[in-house]
């Protein structure tokens, strides 16, 4: 299903949510709205959902209007399904009926479903890997399998379009890595639309063939995950996606050049026009690293974290507090003082 939104926008009461949208969604596309709590993120799936009006723009589907000021089709005349962030479950029902009862109600089951439904159910339920847990309720699951159910009972019935609203926030971190691949399995084989809401820069950048940042009700980058990560196109974007130190100076070409009473120059290609015209140079933290040329910028490490392979250093210098990632060859210790230049440009 192709989604296209034209100039909407959404206001509780005299509270503006959602800025004059435009972007388009196209068929099979995976696509993560990302972006941080109150963003609007959850308001514009309940409008492509069906649950909320816009106050004024529309949204059509495959080319007919679906939501427009005063008049929005319902949820359940609109071919899609939806995986809410608490899952939404019915205790009283095993695995298997959770996924009969979808199949029971939707008016936009396919024939091929209506009349193999359990063969449908069985293969759906195997795609997820709960076949052997098909008569259990959801009190006997762990929260992985009970993940799972609410994925299988979305696409059993075959939707155009699924919406997921921060599906994996409730699950540990290593759980969460699993039940990602495990959505991109799904998508593969089910060849729907996706919108996936997330705060979860990881997340997105993960799974995703196109990436929406949102912040403060408007799209601030539209992009593919290589794009958002490595060229972004506002202070934002580059901070929130990436952590990116933002360091503020004067640019000649690709030079930069920062520093009050002592200026330094570092080179670094790719920043877009926008970033440089407002004097300001993103450096993530692992383009940074420790040197000993004492002509670099000097800091003192404030705060170290270990994380296996590398570890994250806080520096206090004289721009400011940086972040520096660097690999756990050489490690420094807090109180240290230590000279930062680039250790990659990109």
């Amino acid at each position: 299903m192709n989604i296209k939104i034209e100039n909407l926008s959404k206001q509780f009461g005299k509270t503006p949510v959602l800025h004059n949208l435009s972007l388009e969604i196209p068929d099979l596309e995976f696509v993560s709205l990302l972006g941080p709590s109150g963003c609007g993120k959850t308001t514009l799936l309940r409008i492509l959902a069906g649950f909320e009006e816009p106050t004024t723009g529309r949204v059509l589907f495959d080319g007919r209007e679906v939501s427009v000021p005063g008049l929005s089709t319902p949820p359940e005349k609109r071919n899609i399904s939806i995986v809410f962030q608490s899952l939404a479950l019915w205790p009283h029902l095993t695995v298997r009926k959770h996924l009969e009862f979808p199949l029971k109600h939707n008016r936009f089951l396919k024939e091929e479903i209506k009349k193999n439904a359990s063969r449908y159910i069985t293969e759906t339920l195997d795609i997820v890997g709960l076949s052997q847990l098909a008569g259990r309720y959801p009190s006997q699951l762990s929260g992985g399998q009970r993940q799972r159910v609410a994925l299988a009972r979305a696409i059993v019935v075959q939707p155009d379009f699924l919406l997921m609203d921060e599906p994996l926030s409730a699950l540990d971190a290593g759980l969460r890595v699993a039940m990602r691949e495990e959505i991109q399995r799904i998508h593969r084989i089910c060849g729907c639309t996706v919108l996936y809401v997330t705060h979860d820069q990881n997340e997105a950048l993960a799974m995703s063939d196109r990436v929406l940042i949102m912040n403060d009700g408007v799209i601030e980058q539209n992009g593919s995950p290589a794009d958002i990560y490595y060229r972004p196109t506002t202070a934002f974007v580059a901070q929130f996606v990436s952590g990116s130190n933002l360091l503020e100076g004067e640019w000649r070409g690709d030079t930069f050049i920062f520093g009050t009473r002592d200026h330094y120059l570092w080179t670094v290609p790719g920043v877009l026009d926008n970033l440089k015209r407002e004097g300001l140079c993103p450096l993530r933290p692992d383009q940074l690293g420790f040197t000993d040329d004492s002509r670099e910028l000097p800091g003192i490490i404030q705060n170290v974290q270990f994380q296996g392979k590398s570890n994250f250093y806080t520096l206090n210098t004289k721009v400011g507090c940086l972040q520096v990632h660097m690999p756990d060859i050489e490690r420094y210790e807090v109180g240290q003082q230590v000279f930062v230049g680039l250790r990659m440009a990109g």
